[in-house]
């Protein structure tokens, strides 16, 4: 005969071990108990993105794997792509292809794990992507005076960093070889240097040219000229229709309008000038105005 009270009991006893004694007899005294192994159910933790141990060439294809602790197992993954401020997503399961990398997709993708009691985030993804130089470039190191010495530098984005530099001149159509390594010197710098040299930057995956140097190279005054506008006036009833401008000894017209702009005047261009104005009834000639160069300055 089972006694009511252990019946109680029974319905009472927890997920562990219990003893009851029961008082006020001896008859019915017993002592029961139960094993059992507590669950703990949780959402996603620890939640990473695995890709290959070494680096990636860019162009190639990676794929991505996410992976994460959680009880009971992940029920799905679901992966982003960083857009600007906003992470766009852009696929599902616990693996992802980038079928094309470039420079740009490092810590750009993450991945979302979810069960029935949460989901989680991975941090970004760093991807170690190779590239061969990119925006080379080159300057000069400082200000340049004509005839002294310069030394120009050449840099650029590479990854693994770049293996060797090699310099160029520009000659005629062609470009030929100067010289090598990162910085190169000029001696006795020309104007004429301007818009001469680049370098190329390379490493075992490319290689880059920069644009021509731009110099800026400060230097006295040279070819110093003057300047002159000559004006023809006439009174005419009607007005005048043209004005033509001519050069005493040649028979062309230099010019025409009322005024006449010679840009620079040197000895072999002393002359008179002289215009002619016209109209409907007829023409006139002006007196020739000789246009001279005192002397030259050095």
């Amino acid at each position: 005969m089972v006694h009511p009270l252990s019946l109680i009991l029974l319905l009472m006893m927890p997920a562990q071990l219990a003893t009851y004694d029961l008082n006020n007899t001896t008859e019915y005294s017993m002592t029961l108990s139960a094993d059992s192994t507590d669950t703990l159910y949780n959402g996603p933790k620890n939640v990473v993105v695995s890709g290959p141990s070494g680096g990636i060439a860019e162009g190639g294809s990676v794929t991505l794997t996410c992976s994460s602790d959680a009880n009971p197992p992940v029920e799905s993954y679901t992966w982003f792509k960083r857009s600007g401020t906003e992470d766009i997503q852009i696929g599902t399961g616990q693996n992802y292809t980038i079928t094309h990398t470039s420079v740009e997709d490092s810590r750009k993708y993450k991945c979302r794990a979810s069960n029935q009691h949460g989901s989680a985030f991975s941090e970004s993804t760093a991807l170690d992507i190779l590239y061969g130089p990119k925006r080379v470039s080159s300057r000069p190191s400082s200000e340049i005076l004509e005839g002294g010495s310069v030394t120009l530098i050449c840099s650029s984005e590479a990854n693994p960093p770049v293996k060797s530099y090699t310099w160029f001149k520009r000659s005629g159509k062609e470009d030929s070889q100067t010289g090598y390594g990162q910085n190169y010197s000029i001696r006795d710098v020309s104007i004429e240097d301007n818009y001469k040299y680049k370098c190329r930057a390379s490493n075992q995956h490319g290689s880059a040219f920069s644009e021509y140097t731009k110099l800026h190279i400060l230097y006295s005054p040279k070819k110093t000229s003057v300047s002159m506008t000559l004006k023809c006036n006439a009174d005419a009833n009607p007005l005048v229709m043209d004005y033509i401008w001519y050069k005493e000894g040649e028979r062309a017209p230099v010019a025409y309008g009322q005024t006449y702009s010679i840009a620079s005047i040197t000895k072999e261009g002393i002359a008179p000038f002289y215009c002619k104005a016209r109209n409907r009834i007829g023409h006139h000639f002006a007196r020739p105005v000789l246009v001279t160069c005192i002397g030259e300055q050095h």
